[in-house]
């Protein structure tokens, strides 16, 4: 897993993240900002210099089009992004699609029951836990071609699992990372590093 070469990107700034709903599995279009993030990352990677990588994205909607616009930033068909599913978001269960007010005054102390265990805690109607989601990361991770060099486009949680996974970060520095839109990371010899796109 630490031989691969990963550059990691989390979607653009969607409608729901400026409402501060919990996407999940369900999805909202990119606003002008999430799509100029996106731009920003495609012309960043385009000036690197990424011939001969695969770009690989989540299936949902908001990944997909940052993909695309990603993939048209590299000169690229954006029906040539590949998807898997062990790369999505973590579903919220129940709670998909509700904010954070929405979700205590539905179940009064279940965030702090959360928070209470941030790793292990799965939220109720097939909500995943953290534990669940580094299950199928780590099971994409143990796959990958060492060859085979990746962007790949995924989302805020799950790219914390991803890059604490590589790194080998404990939980609490796994969930400690940012989750940024105006920027991404390179995964290389089990190091992550941070490139700015401003």
């Amino acid at each position: 897993m630490s031989g691969s070469l990963i550059y990691l990107v989390r979607h653009g700034e969607t409608e729901w993240n400026q409402a501060g709903r919990m996407q999940g599995h369900l999805d909202s279009p990119l606003t002008a900002r999430g799509e100029a993030q996106a731009l920003a990352v495609g012309e960043t990677l385009r000036d690197i210099g990424v011939d001969g990588f695969e770009l690989l994205a989540s299936p949902l909607g908001r990944t997909l089009a940052t993909a695309a616009i990603i993939a048209s930033a590299l000169g690229r068909d954006p029906e040539s992004i590949a998807t898997d599913e062990r790369i999505m978001e973590m579903t919220w269960g129940a709670w998909d699609g509700l904010t954070r007010a929405e979700i205590e005054a539905r179940d009064p102390g279940a965030l702090a029951r959360r928070h209470a265990d941030h790793w292990g805690y799965a939220p109720p109607g097939g909500g995943e836990s953290y534990a669940m989601v580094g299950l199928r990361v780590a099971d994409w991770l143990a796959g990958l071609d060492t060859e085979r060099p990746l962007i790949v486009v995924s989302h805020g949680g799950t790219g914390r699992v991803v890059r604490g996974l590589y790194a080998g970060l404990d939980h609490a520095e796994t969930l400690a990372q940012e989750e940024p839109q105006d920027a991404f990371y390179l995964l290389r010899g089990g190091l992550v590093g941070r490139i700015d796109t401003g």
